[in-house]
């Protein structure tokens, strides 16, 4: 509301996916400002309008308050003043120890396409190592970045996901290729409602199909709200998933074996083998699936003999009725969360946890 006198003149404004305010109009529809960003958040002056009203929106880039006295052109982020024609801080990065590879300046780790970086602090993000342990910087945006570490210490940027209020993540397809490092996670189409994974849970399902090389393709986890779906109690808080076979031929396409022997032939047990593997390796203890009896009756000298052959899909222990997916649950996965706020400039000890 800007003061006009003795009345209020009502303005109103549209942001972008990364929370730059883009056009200020007034209740009748009247633009009265625009706004264009370079993409370390310059603007574009070919590409900005005012209208010389007396009052101007400075509240721009990130959302974050434009500071032009002397024609200084900082913004503030809270923590720090961030100048973006430079596209660094002015001051150096409290958590500088961290990113040692980059300066200790940088903004975004040089990628804002990327990241954000809500309150000048820290690039909100998780880092999923490839030995099954995962750092988790949290802070208290509403969006979480995936960055998977191989081997070789490459870092592979995976993607950034939005949370709901209740801190879960509508799992999507995840399809990241770079030299030998791949990621395949394929969300059973038509089961949006289903499929709300936690922030732990997804950065551990990256890990697992980069160190398996498998694809993962997940049919269940929890509704929006963390509980459990229709016909399930365990599915709870986005931790618990339901996949389903690797085949011979590489499909994922639906699978029952129940009494069947030859559908169970068409598991592939070595792909199998490899992705509960990397499934267990990244936090999941109790992978599921049905042992499948078959019963034969022969006549041995003179007598009928009757054997029974299991056959259970490698990785997994038996439990009933899951004769047409695996069920994935004993989620403790290896992280080290930390929560870091504007105080976080206190001793490291106090913010690990």
């Amino acid at each position: 509301m800007v003061n006009e006198g003795n009345t209020y003149e009502y303005q109103y404004f549209i942001k972008d996916h990364l929370g730059n305010t883009r056009v200020n109009f007034t209740e009748n529809g009247n633009i009265i400002q625009e706004d264009a960003y370079y993409p370390f958040g310059m603007q574009m002056n070919g590409l900005c309008y005012e209208t010389g009203t007396d009052f101007l929106n400075k509240n721009l880039y990130n959302g974050k308050e434009l500071q032009d006295d002397f024609g200084l052109g900082w913004y503030d982020y809270g923590a720090r003043f961030y100048d973006a024609q430079i596209g660094k801080w002015h001051s150096v990065d409290p958590f500088a120890e961290g990113y040692y590879s980059l300066s200790p300046y940088n903004y975004t780790m040089n990628n804002p396409i990327l990241f954000i970086d809500p309150n000048g602090m820290f690039v909100d993000n998780y880092e999923i190592y490839s030995d099954g342990n995962i750092v988790k910087y949290e802070t208290d945006d509403n969006t979480n970045n995936y960055i998977y570490i191989d081997g070789d210490g490459k870092r592979h940027e995976i993607g950034t996901y939005a949370k709901n209020d209740k801190g879960l993540i509508q799992l999507t397809d995840v399809d990241y290729k770079s030299g030998e490092t791949e990621v395949d996670i394929t969300a059973k189409p038509g089961n949006d409602s289903e499929l709300h994974i936690s922030g732990n849970a997804i950065a551990s399902l990256i890990g697992a199909s980069a160190d398996s090389g498998e694809e993962i393709y997940v049919t269940r986890v929890s509704n929006s709200d963390g509980s459990s779906p229709k016909t399930s109690t365990s599915h709870k808080d986005g931790n618990v998933l339901d996949t389903r076979y690797a085949q011979n031929n590489g499909s994922r396409a639906i699978l029952d074996y129940n009494g069947d022997l030859t559908a169970f032939n068409k598991i592939d047990q070595t792909a199998s083998s490899s992705m509960n593997a990397g499934l267990s390796k990244f936090g999941w203890s109790n992978i599921r699936s049905s042992t499948l009896t078959i019963t034969n009756t022969a006549t041995v000298n003179g007598k009928e003999v009757t054997t029974s052959t299991n056959y259970n899909v490698s990785g997994t222990v038996h439990l009933k009725d899951h004769y047409n997916h695996q069920h994935v649950q004993g989620y403790n996965p290896s992280i080290l969360t930390r929560i870091l706020t504007p105080a976080a400039l206190t001793p490291r000890k106090a913010r690990v946890q």
